[in-house]
């Protein structure tokens, strides 16, 4: 992997490799897990003897002696440039073909709209406004999607800057509730809003985790037994400065064999109502922008917990800020 001898490197420090291509918060970082005597994971981008780059998939664990002091780190070490670089190749031909659907489908849903408006449009027959308004519904739908791997794009890479402000969470949360009522409605479904009114504020971006809450709301409503409840509870979390938001159902659980890629892109059950496979990936991706978490607790036959963490408003944070320190904008969808 490094192109280095075994003579060249017994007794040196593993930063002859740094490549001086990650910040230096980004080593910090590493060093605080394993001094504090944790596993830490992650991606180092290394440079072998020859100068050449190369892409390592890193797990690092401290040795204990018998006082549980620290003496030595074992390293696992992979290269998996290979796979990153197919990995960026199929992100560009991804990214390509989203931007060159995007005019077909604005194309598409303009015309349907003006059929729709046309003189005497309301005397066309049943059927024919029926299939008008089928494909225009259809063609809404390809567009979502496509904005969504565009966001989820935008989120793996950075480049989605993140709008904080402090928000009350009972009323994101009766937003969302409101936004989702016609749904929950047709399959006589109540809504729960658990959320005590007196909780810490969150420093969130309010666009980006009421699209999280709309995603796991409307996963609940489609998956829970109809004439059911959905609950959105909410709890203080101090150790970690955190609040900790779930949103439960009671509808068949998820498959376990599901359970360790669920938040992965393209990932979706045996359920008739399966969706793209896009939501779920996409709150990770946000909750994880806001550097919380967000796991799931399901068993067979028992329902579904979705849970999520988020930071709390301290003195320590302007009563808004982007995540790159200035203020931006960013279309939303």
């Amino acid at each position: 992997m490094t192109g280095y001898s075994l003579e060249e490197v017994i007794g040196k420090n593993p930063r002859i490799l740094k490549s001086g291509k990650q910040e230096p918060e980004f080593y910090q970082n590493l060093w605080q897990t394993i001094l504090a005597g944790e596993d830490w994971h992650g991606e180092l981008i290394n440079r072998r003897k020859d100068g050449s780059l190369y892409i390592e998939d890193a797990m690092i664990s401290p040795v204990f002696n018998e006082e549980n002091e620290i003496t030595h780190f074992v390293a696992l070490k992979q290269d998996i440039t290979a796979r990153k670089e197919l990995e960026k190749m199929r992100d560009d031909l991804m990214q390509a073909i989203v931007h060159d659907l995007r005019n077909p489908l604005n194309s598409i849903l303009f015309s349907m709209d003006m059929i729709q408006t046309l003189p005497g449009a309301e005397n066309l027959p049943a059927e024919i406004l029926s299939m008008v308004e089928i494909s225009r519904g259809n063609a809404w739908r390809m567009l979502g999607m496509i904005n969504s791997m565009l966001d989820l794009s935008r989120l793996e890479h950075g480049s989605m800057p993140l709008m904080r402000e402090p928000v009350i969470l009972a009323e994101l949360v009766e937003q969302t509730i409101h936004s989702q009522s016609l749904l929950a409605q047709r399959r006589e479904i109540l809504i729960l809003n658990d959320v005590p009114y007196d909780l810490p504020r969150v420093l969130i971006d309010r666009v980006l985790i009421s699209r999280v809450l709309q995603n796991l709301v409307d996963n609940a409503i489609k998956f829970t037994a109809q004439g059911s409840n959905i609950e959105i509870t909410a709890k203080t979390d101090p150790e970690n400065h955190a609040v900790i938001v779930s949103v439960h159902d009671n509808g068949p659980g998820i498959p376990p064999e599901l359970k360790g890629s669920l938040f992965q892109k393209f990932i979706t059950g045996p359920s008739p109502r399966r969706g793209s496979g896009l939501g779920l990936a996409f709150c990770r991706l946000a909750v994880e922008a806001h550097q919380g978490k967000i796991w799931v607790e399901s068993e067979d036959h028992r329902g579904t917990t979705f849970l999520f963490s988020l930071p709390i408003e301290d003195e320590e944070h302007p009563t808004w800020q982007s995540v790159y320190g200035q203020p931006s904008l960013r279309q939303t969808h």
